[in-house]
């Protein structure tokens, strides 16, 4: 597992837990966790750095123009499936794609 997987983790589920089953998966797999990893793991749970939290919300697709409803969560959807898969990446320029990305969504009903 990389870090980008480990991000992807961090992001869906609890850290404490997550910890637990990397310790479990050590005593058996020790070489299935590559050291970025476990870096990235172990900065969440000391605190110096933090998990990777979906960067838009519903008011961005309101604010884009998208109309309040089903519609805005369709976008959020597809917009966090995308941040997912890229691994969770942060910066302007990504919150930029995934607005284009779960407004385009928004807008054609898929």
């Amino acid at each position: 597992m990389g870090a980008i997987e480990m991000r992807r983790l961090a992001a869906t589920e609890d850290l404490p837990g997550l910890a637990l089953v990397i310790a479990v998966m050590d005593e058996t797999n020790e070489n299935r966790i590559d050291a970025e990893a476990r870096r990235e793991l172990r900065g969440q749970l000391d605190g110096t750095s933090t998990a990777p939290t979906f960067p838009l919300s519903g008011g961005d697709l309101i604010t884009a123009g998208i109309p309040p409803g089903r519609s805005v969560g369709r976008g959020l959807s597809a917009s966090r499936s995308l941040w997912l898969e890229r691994g969770c990446l942060t910066g302007e320029e990504e919150r930029a794609l995934l607005l284009d990305h779960a407004v385009t969504h928004a807008r054609s009903g898929d």
